[in-house]
């Protein structure tokens, strides 16, 4: 039949490129060993990216920048000024890398490239938030802090606290002739100064003790408010941090 010929026709055109040289044949180790590389490369990629995704959130947490898109544009401004881009980029890339190894298998090369690429981003931003609430990070930074960790201890001490321009947190020391005393993290004492242009999302009735996010100018230790936000005792990003004797 005209099949049976077609067939044939395909098997002969392959055996004689085998045989002239144009089509080498490889063996079975190779494919187990390519087959072996590429679950090997996606589980890498899939575990780098987790971490540098829980990293990220890690740093918004540690460095309260959930709360001060409630300032408003200056708000916006300064939370996306100050975001981890480096850290984002990296992400991104390794996101693409494994967008690309996963769609080498079956079960992703049939489906559209939009719902393959969702899939991973939803799955990747799921287990980096899961892995951040373990307080792997936090951890590490503490270790970072005792000097405990060589390698990676000055990449964890550089994200692990806000950055000192545009924003402050700290707790509620004094009351001052116009506006507050706080101790920050750094165990630095500031003074915050209230204008009349000052918001106060969460209200004005403030009191010593209270923990608070300052966004405005700083000057040493000084800082002219724009905004300041009250932290309320409970929220995720007031959990109990272990300490060390002698560590501030």
């Amino acid at each position: 039949t005209t099949m049976d010929s077609n067939n044939n026709s395909i098997k002969d055109r392959v055996l004689q490129a085998i045989a002239t040289g144009r089509v080498a044949m490889r063996p079975r180790w190779h494919f187990v060993l390519r087959a072996g590389l590429l679950v090997v490369g996606t589980v890498l990629a899939g575990l780098s990216v987790l971490y540098l995704v829980s990293f990220i959130f890690f740093v918004l947490r540690e460095n309260r920048l959930w709360f001060v898109p409630a300032f408003g544009l200056r708000g916006w401004g300064v939370f996306f000024s100050s975001l981890p881009w480096l850290l984002l980029l990296l992400a991104a890339l390794f996101i693409l890398l494994l967008e690309i190894l996963v769609r080498k298998y079956s079960f992703a090369f049939r489906k559209p490239l939009l719902y393959s690429t969702l899939g991973i981003v939803v799955l990747v931003l799921v287990g980096g938030f899961g892995l951040e609430e373990t307080r792997i990070h936090h951890g590490l930074l503490e270790q970072a802090r005792q000097n405990n960790l060589p390698i990676a201890g000055g990449f964890y001490r550089a994200y692990g606290l806000p950055p000192q321009d545009h924003l402050a947190d700290g707790i509620i020391q004094d009351m001052i002739e116009r506006g507050y005393r706080i101790r920050d993290r750094r165990d630095q004492t500031m003074d915050v100064i209230v204008t009349d242009d000052t918001a106060f999302p969460t209200g004005r009735d403030l009191t010593i003790g209270d923990t608070i996010i300052v966004i405005g100018d700083r000057h040493a230790n000084t800082i002219t408010a724009a905004g300041i936000r009250r932290i309320a005792p409970g929220v995720p990003d007031l959990r109990p941090r272990p300490t060390s004797p002698g560590l501030k």
